[in-house]
């Protein structure tokens, strides 16, 4: 087995991710944009290569990037809310050629259960199996991106929507604390950076023919309820609900948990 691994985008995710592989003992080649990555990942072992993508072309040596992996992990957020007018797909579609040309053999894409929309209550249940029916451009973007890697033949795919990710020093009722928002019946989905990382290493080592995986913890309590009660634990002021016609939408995961005996080390 070839214990070299790319990741494409060493971000929040990517970066703790790279640490852990370096810990089980893969040699982890990452990317970074900023010198800042560059120095985080020198200083935990990860051979980095600047690439950047961009919707004209791939700024870098991708080719050097990925020669010595048996596997890429494709971890870069569509980038939507900085830049509007960006096109994911098309920053996608310019890494097939290097895809193609190499010599890997697993490809995992990083996407997001924003793929499925959200509705009034009942609120619908989605799972691995379900047709994504994002009307947002993120999740048309990504759904998209989704398809096309799903096409190639020359590699095995696979594709793992993560739910909101947090841990305690990034937790969204940290960032909703004092604040006026809407939907307090909506289910939360959500899951831990531990967890991510772990559905992650078994994605990866996992021989299964599922291709389609589904990261979210198995609670669902309302936003209300576990925002305030969050905020309570750590000591801040609770957002501020108010009711107009809730939305959203419960995630399921349980195909996944089964297919990886997966078990969820952090509660909500």
């Amino acid at each position: 087995m070839n214990s070299t691994i790319s990741i494409l985008g060493c971000g929040w995710l990517g970066l703790p991710l790279a640490k852990k592989l370096i810990e089980e003992n893969y040699i982890v080649e990452g990317s970074y944009r900023t010198e800042d990555t560059k120095i985080k990942l020198n200083n935990i072992g990860v051979n980095p290569h600047k690439i950047i993508l961009e919707d004209s072309s791939v700024f870098g040596d991708f080719e050097s990037f990925v020669r010595e992996s048996n596997s890429l992990i494709i971890a870069i957020p569509p980038g939507l809310r900085k830049n509007p007018q960006s096109d994911f797909k098309k920053k996608i579609e310019n890494l097939i050629p290097y895809i193609k040309n190499s010599n890997l053999k697993k490809l995992i894409f990083i996407s997001s259960t924003s793929v499925f929309e959200n509705s009034e209550a009942p609120f619908k249940v989605y799972n691995e199996k379900s047709l994504p029916n994002a009307e947002s451009k993120v999740g048309k973007q990504l759904y998209q991106v989704e398809k096309r890697l799903m096409e190639l033949d020359t590699i095995e795919t696979k594709i793992i929507r993560f739910s909101g990710l947090f841990n305690n020093e990034r937790h969204p009722a940290k960032f909703l604390s004092s604040k006026t928002t809407s939907n307090p019946q909506s289910p939360v989905n959500l899951i831990h950076l531990e967890d991510c990382i772990n559905l992650l290493l078994k994605v990866l080592t996992l021989n299964t023919n599922q291709n389609i995986f589904h990261g979210v913890n198995p609670n669902h309590p309302s936003r209300e309820k576990y925002y305030s009660e969050k905020c309570s634990e750590f000591n801040i002021k609770p957002p501020h609900f108010v009711s107009k016609n809730d939305t959203g939408k419960i995630i399921m995961g349980d195909l996944t948990s089964n297919t990886l005996d997966l078990e969820y080390l952090n509660e909500l």
